[in-house]
């Protein structure tokens, strides 16, 4: 091999290694695959030249966790690794940067936010094309115990992906001055801003803005309007505006996810949605949500508390999903879990996540298929596990989940069911009188019950009562899901 570098680069060739040999563009490439600028640093012991490569990569890694340095040894303490981003930004010799990742340790000391406004500033110098950064405790309720610090987000003419994971008491600003041309997409997460800024950032600063994510708080209550004609996701969830008035106006926006929304009043422009996620209860200020101009036939829609003025809204849903429904015992809890789904849009897909029911099982999911009775794909998923295996539900004697005529079956038409699946977690002697009551529906295209139980306790006679409550033409498959992810089929 040396005698093959001699001849390569001439004389003089044995004071230079092989490796040195090799073009910028090999070194910047293998260098890369190292996913951190520690790991690759420590290279420099293999070539002289080596020492200052890293210094011109077009990627930047700075894992404090060092999950990616592919090193055995302990992660640096947090005071040298922030050091090190200092000392390595210092020594940085390119003039343009792709990619920077920053990503400080869990559970280190709390950083000033001048510091990272440097990190920012470097970024912004370097034509960065995408940002991330992250600073743990950005969910911290002890941030709110801190004293407020300011940090300056430059504006980054080249950048086209910027996620920013701040600490909730760092006031976010940014220069109005500035834009950001190329932005497609944009996270912050963390941090308070003024109305007027956020206002700015999205209306007027970020003209090719296509997907936003928000978690931020106002600094102030204030109203606020978001207007852009290039986004096509936003999620949403800005804390602060109890009082307030929002406004949304994006014409290309086909998926919109909304969290902790408790504005006074909303109204949404978004002729083309398409796939809307409501976390939290609107119901907070019911009707003064106003979709101005969407279409009433969605391809998804999710709530994680059922709303009846929010799904009246519309009048088809190809996939609805009903989360974390929770039924507590209260006779009052069934009535309103019974009157706020009376009127569900038309669906092809229903998904209910069942995260309470102190009530009868097969009562619940019977009423859901009456009023869905277009359905053509059922799961339902049962996280109850403290009642599960009750032969009679919490409820009061009264209730009227335990009246017959709950359960009745004879009247359900299921023109389009094809397929139920259960998903639990151990035996339940509900989900047989469940699958008892489906089965006497005129439900003729009915070809299969999954159950998928995700406990390897599951056993032989508890699958013998399923299959013995369902009709002989209706297939009954178990599947159970070992702890080492093995799956089962009995």
């Amino acid at each position: 091999m040396g005698e093959a570098c001699r001849r390569r680069h001439g004389p003089g060739a044995m004071d230079t290694d092989c490796i040195s040999g090799l073009p910028d563009e090999l070194l910047h490439d293998i260098l890369l695959r190292l996913e951190s600028v520690r790991a690759a640093a420590r290279t420099s012991v293999l070539s002289r030249r080596w020492r200052h490569v890293w210094a011109h990569l077009p990627k930047l890694v700075f894992d404090g966790n060092d999950t990616n340095s592919g090193s055995a040894a302990p992660p640096p303490p947090p005071d040298l690794f922030l050091d090190s981003i200092d000392g390595a930004l210092r020594a940085y010799s390119a003039p343009t940067l792709n990619e920077l990742v920053i990503s400080l340790p869990d559970g280190g000391p709390a950083i000033p936010a001048r510091r990272v406004e440097s990190w920012l500033g470097f970024a912004s110098r370097h034509l960065v094309r995408s940002l991330n950064l992250y600073v743990p405790g950005w969910l911290s309720t002890r941030d709110w115990e801190t004293e407020a610090e300011e940090l300056v987000l430059p504006t980054c003419d080249r950048a086209q992906d910027i996620s920013l994971y701040i600490r909730s008491r760092w006031r976010l600003r940014i220069r109005l001055a500035g834009a950001f041309t190329a932005l497609t997409n944009l996270t912050i997460h963390g941090g308070i801003m003024e109305a007027h800024l956020l206002e700015s950032l999205m209306c007027s600063q970020c003209p090719r803005l296509k997907d936003l994510s928000l978690r931020v708080t106002l600094v102030t209550e204030s109203d606020i309007s978001l207007r852009s004609n290039s986004l096509e996701t936003l999620r949403f969830c800005v804390d602060d505006i109890r009082r307030c008035q929002v406004e949304i106006v994006a014409p290309k926006m086909e998926k919109l996810f909304v969290y902790k929304f408790y504005a006074s009043k909303a109204r949404i422009s978004a002729p083309k949605l398409a796939k809307l996620v409501w976390k939290g209860n609107p119901d907070a200020f019911g009707s003064r949500i106003e979709f101005a101009d969407a279409s009433r036939h969605l391809r998804v829609l999710k709530v994680t508390e059922i709303s009846s003025p929010l799904m009246q809204r519309f009048d088809k849903v190809d996939k609805l999903r009903l989360d974390c429904v929770n039924i507590s015992k209260e006779i009052q809890a069934y009535e309103s879990f019974v009157n706020d789904t009376n009127n569900l849009p038309k669906c092809e897909t229903l998904l209910v996540y069942l995260n309470r029911n102190d009530h009868g099982f097969a009562p619940c999911m019977m009423h859901l298929l009456r009023k869905c009775n277009s359905v053509t794909n059922f799961t339902v998923e049962i996280y109850c596990v403290e009642s599960s295996n009750k032969k009679k539900p919490y409820c009061p004697l009264s209730c009227p989940c335990r009246l017959p005529e709950s359960c009745k079956a004879v009247d359900i038409t299921l023109d389009s069911l094809e397929v139920v699946a259960i998903d639990l977690d151990e035996e339940s002697c509900e989900v047989v009188e469940f699958v008892k009551q489906l089965s006497q529906c005129n439900a003729t295209t009915l070809e299969k019950v999954v159950i998928n139980c995700f406990n390897e306790s599951v056993n032989e006679r508890f699958c013998a009562k399923v299959r013995a409550a369902c009709r002989p033409n209706i297939k009954v498959e178990f599947i159970v899901y070992g702890r080492d992810g093995r799956r089962v089929c009995l």
